[in-house]
């Protein structure tokens, strides 16, 4: 019973949250910091309509079909023709006894031991095109996460018949849908934009390729959201890392997208308007490492689902303006720890609240804050035992146990200051994320025995300040310098264990 309560309130959760731009892990690449507003406001009569949109095409149930067959085939054939890899996982049959189980109870539900990689990006990739499907059939996020969840039911039950029902999966596909899908459904947009070079188009395909593919073919049964802001910057640099041992020099890129659309954005007047499904939207991805070694990986999204826009502006860029927003979101972050292992998380946050504000002294001038508190469930590395666990792997009872991470849920609270000036922008960060773990469904739970790991605990801090000033050789491009500290702190049965670490980094950042 507990499970069923556990299940119809996340999957309500994920069906309905919106999502607040994620708190970032620790150690996030040095020049990725972006404003925390949209762009200056502009002098223009608040009482100007948005240009109408296209009307869109009639949706058609068999595309519908279609598209979710072709997202769900591929995965089903590599599952099937894998079987000496999934067979770990067999402990049910094709029975009556099996499906009685399944059918007529939850003793088959447990969290599974699955690898690392399954459940944070297979998983996922699943949840983000079988959302963006429904999404680019004109239907909105209720429908697509439901769709989301009936497709996992599915695999779970039918393909993988064999296997307990996992619930980790069931939660990672429908939460994945509207905290990675959503932001970068909304980003397939840009494509259409009057003048979008072609790595804008490019970017748009790779976001969004599902709705790219339906324009491209003239099918369009959604109708295009209203003009808003957007910015999009490429970053290119390097750095030192030191966690205690000495420093380590290392390459850093990345990307960063963010859109944001709201009636009269931005324009003179006063007034408030409703921020739609998606109406605040950022994904974030950077890299860092060496010729010979990934150090580090990093994806931080958001999408709102509802809230609401206020401004004050004068026609000469003065006033203020805010966001009140409830939204979702996603952040993954894996990490070389040199000599001390490696720390991965990925967080949903599947109720995140988010308020943001800037003052306006002119287009180039601007004061903003942004706040977030995120209600949060997932994955991550238990610090407490470093690189050496001391379980044995075998028989997989825990996926602690057997992978060195666990399930967990918590909170997390991000904050920013952006303070820009013509000739120069600072940006302060910090975020603070805690998690417990989910004991009682383990594959199979111990209740207590001699090295059951319950009761872990996590805790990240991270804070960065950066620098950034315009260049003056090539336009639009800035050179933004960065120092980031973050702490680890890990907990279980009396046992703790804290690293740290310090960078320092820059580079340059371009738009496009």
């Amino acid at each position: 019973m507990r499970v069923a309560v556990c299940l119809v309130a996340m999957v309500g959760a994920l069906g309905c949250a919106p999502r607040l731009p994620a708190p970032r892990p620790p150690a996030v690449v040095t020049a990725l910091a972006a404003p925390v507003t949209p762009p200056p406001p502009a002098a223009e009569d608040a009482a100007s309509p948005e240009p109408p949109s296209p009307p869109p095409s009639r949706p058609r149930l068999d595309v519908v079909i279609a598209e979710e067959v072709a997202v769900l085939a591929p995965a089903t054939i590599f599952y099937f023709l894998t079987t000496n890899l999934q067979r770990e996982d067999f402990e049910l049959a094709w029975d009556w006894p099996s499906w009685r189980t399944k059918l007529t109870s939850f003793d088959a539900v447990a969290f599974d031991t699955g690898n690392w990689q399954s459940n944070t990006f297979r998983h996922p990739l699943h949840g983000v095109l079988t959302y963006q499907a429904v999404r680019a059939n004109g239907h909105g996020a209720v429908a697509a996460t439901l769709v989301d969840l009936a497709s996992t039911v599915i695999w779970e039950y039918v393909v993988e018949y064999r296997e307990r029902i996992s619930l980790n999966d069931v939660i990672v596909n429908n939460a994945s849908g509207v905290a990675l899908g959503e932001p970068m459904w909304q980003f397939g947009f840009l494509g259409d934009d009057p003048g979008a070079n072609p790595l804008r188009r490019g970017l748009a395909w790779l976001l969004s390729p599902i709705q790219r593919l339906h324009a491209a073919l003239g099918y369009r049964p959604w109708r295009r959201p209203a003009p808003g802001w957007a910015r999009l910057e490429l970053a290119l640099g390097g750095g030192a890392v030191d966690h205690g041992a000495g420093a380590v020099g290392e390459l850093r890129a990345g990307l960063d997208v963010a859109v944001r659309r709201a009636p009269y954005l931005g324009r003179a007047g006063v007034g408030s308007s409703a921020v739609g499904l998606g109406g605040w939207s950022r994904v974030v991805w950077s890299m860092r490492g060496r010729a010979d070694q990934l150090r580090q990986t990093h994806v931080s999204t958001v999408a709102s689902y509802d809230g609401r826009y206020h401004r004050a502006l004068d026609s000469a860029g003065r006033g203020a303006d805010r966001w009140l927003m409830l939204g979702v979101g996603f952040d993954y972050d894996s990490r070389s720890l040199d000599a001390e292992g490696r720390d991965r998380m990925a967080v949903f946050h599947v109720l995140q609240p988010r308020i943001a504000a800037t003052r306006w002294d002119g287009p180039a001038r601007s004061l903003g804050w942004e706040l977030a508190l995120g209600c949060d469930v997932g994955m991550i590395q238990a610090h407490v035992f470093g690189p050496v666990l001391p379980f044995a792997p075998l028989p997989q009872t825990a996926v602690l146990r057997t992978r060195g991470y666990y399930y967990g849920a918590g909170l997390s609270l991000a904050a920013r200051l952006v303070w820009v000036t013509p000739l120069a922008t600072v940006d302060l960060e910090g975020a603070a994320t805690a998690l417990t773990s989910i004991d009682g469904y383990d594959r199979k739970e111990l209740f207590g025995a001699e090295n059951d790991p319950h009761d872990i605990a996590d805790q990240r801090l991270w804070g960065r300040a950066t620098l950034g000033t315009p260049t003056q050789w090539l336009d639009g491009v800035r050179l933004e310098v960065a120092a980031e500290a973050a702490l680890r702190r890990g907990t279980w049965q009396g046992a703790a264990r804290v690293t740290h670490e310090v960078d320092l980094g820059a580079g340059l950042v371009v738009p496009f």
